[in-house]
């Protein structure tokens, strides 16, 4: 969701043996010296018990995608006439990265090894010392941020990498002629992540400010304090670069600001902020006085609301944007646009069918009870070819090499297929998928109301590496607007 949106805490795991703190790893269990972490547990030819490790509440679309993921292998395997099954342990860990860690744990005291999860990015962060200490396996649903990502590594995503994200952003700003770019965004690994690598992503020379939401413990805080930023922020982009009262020079300015939302929930509150643009001139000159040379005479004749506004995957499908009228109308006057990982048009069909099975509507789950679904088929496929092996020195090299043969979605290995709902699953060198899809979202009314669309899917070439966006109509994906 980045990603993200707020999620915490999934994950899938594979069949060990026992351990407990990190500083207990050294205690020896009598087996030629080995720690209780070093350890690697007897083949299982004939089955892989997975454990899933995610808030129960919070993502009930990614909990049904799991149990049907493992009914559907099981079956892929019975009618293949072959002996393996796959069965899963859940442990919850109520959004909570504390309370990830701590169900690692017990999922690894239970015999576990191989992880699916967890999808947000700060619970993943808290699990990866520990499952690398301990010889597990991650495969993320839902984290993306790129400070995750080490060639490698034991973790694995299922998303592209934000730094994808942040590339697509910058594909699109610097289309639309940004030359300076105010950032509000949430203080955490997500936030800080995304702004560094859109930051990265950006023409050198633009003019690039954030403002972090950590001091902001209210609603009405947060805007006040947002305000207050972007007032500033206004004054210097329409001081620093031309002469005062040069009206072309100072519609140039604005005309070149973007503002970029990385937050998730909270976003209602910063377009409530945006929709305050038209003020900003007013607030410049109470905030911060200007001399006489800088009256900038104009400035209130011009139109701030042109400004160019976009959002990152957190905020999308969001109901507290389109539930704030506010908000949302902004969004439509603007064209406010956020993007999200999506599947490639090639997989819409999958994909569409996956979704009404699992029911529950379009939310912003439902992407990464996808992923979920696929990192089971993954896992199952992986543990398959390597006889049962619970070694993660083996998995590690080969879970790409197993990705690499769902370009098409679908492989058959001895006999047995294996299905994804997402499309291609290939694993880049970093460790995050290799396809870059996103569809871009934004806000439209209806009547009295107001919901979420997507107006074009942006795919990046494995070969060129160039992005291409195409209309997203028809509808290709059942339940997602256009």
């Amino acid at each position: 969701m980045r990603k993200v949106m707020a999620l915490c805490g999934l994950a899938l795991v594979f069949s060990c043996s026992q351990s407990g703190q990190p500083s207990q790893s050294s205690q020896t269990n009598g087996i030629s010296g080995l720690t209780n972490a070093q350890v690697v547990p007897a083949a299982n030819p004939t089955g892989l018990t997975i454990g899933a490790l995610f808030s129960l509440k919070q993502s009930p679309s990614l909990q049904t995608a799991i149990q049907f993921a493992v009914q559907d292998v099981n079956a892929q395997f019975t009618k293949a006439g072959v002996t393996f099954t796959v069965s899963v342990k859940f442990q919850d860990t109520q959004g909570n990265p504390a309370l990830a860690y701590a169900g690692i744990q017990t999922l690894h005291d239970a015999g576990i090894r191989l992880i699916i999860g967890p999808e947000g990015n700060d619970a993943t962060a808290a699990v990866l010392d520990y499952a690398k200490t301990n010889g597990m396996v991650v495969i993320t649903p839902a984290a993306a941020t790129s400070q995750l990502t080490t060639a490698g590594s034991n973790l694995f995503l299922m998303s592209p990498v934000d730094t994808q994200q942040a590339a697509l952003l910058a594909f699109k700003q610097t289309a639309a002629g940004c030359l300076n770019l105010l950032t509000f965004s949430r203080a955490d690994i997500y936030g800080q992540d995304l702004y560094r690598d859109l930051q990265n992503q950006l023409p050198a020379g633009s003019f690039f400010q954030q403002s972090y939401d950590i001091n902001a413990t209210t609603v009405d805080s947060f805007i006040d304090y947002s305000v207050e930023i972007a007032t500033a922020f206004a004054y210097e982009v329409l001081t620093s670069n031309f002469t005062p009262n040069d009206q072309a020079a100072i519609a140039k300015a604005i005309a070149g600001v973007c503002l970029q939302t990385i937050s998730n929930t909270e976003g209602a509150a910063i377009l409530d902020v945006a929709s305050q643009w038209v003020m900003l001139a007013e607030q410049a000159s109470a905030l911060y006085p200007m001399d006489t040379t800088l009256a900038l005479s104009g400035l209130n004749s011009i139109n701030l609301n042109q400004v160019k506004w976009y959002g990152s995957d957190g905020i999308v499908l969001a109901p507290q944007v389109t539930g704030d009228a506010t908000a949302a109308q902004f969004a439509v006057d603007i064209g406010f646009r956020a993007p999200q990982f999506s599947v490639s048009p090639a997989s819409f069909a999958s994909f569409g069918a996956f979704l009404t099975r699992i029911g529950g509507g379009v939310t912003t789950q439902s992407i990464y009870a996808g992923n979920a679904y696929d990192a089971v088929q993954l896992a199952a496929a992986t543990s398959f070819q390597l006889g049962g092996s619970l070694d993660s020195t083996k998995w590690m090299p080969q879970l790409p090499i197993t990705s690499a043969l769902f370009t098409g979605g679908n492989v058959t290995i001895q006999s047995v297929p294996f299905t994804s709902v997402t499309g291609n699953l290939a694993i880049a060198a970093n460790g995050s998928r290799a396809e870059a899809n996103y569809a871009m979202w934004g806000i439209k009314k209806n009547g009295n109301s107001y919901s979420w669309f997507i107006e074009e899917i942006c795919s990046e070439g494995l070969a060129t590496m160039q992005w291409t966006c195409i209309p997203y109509s028809p509808c290709g994906i059942p339940g997602y607007a256009c």
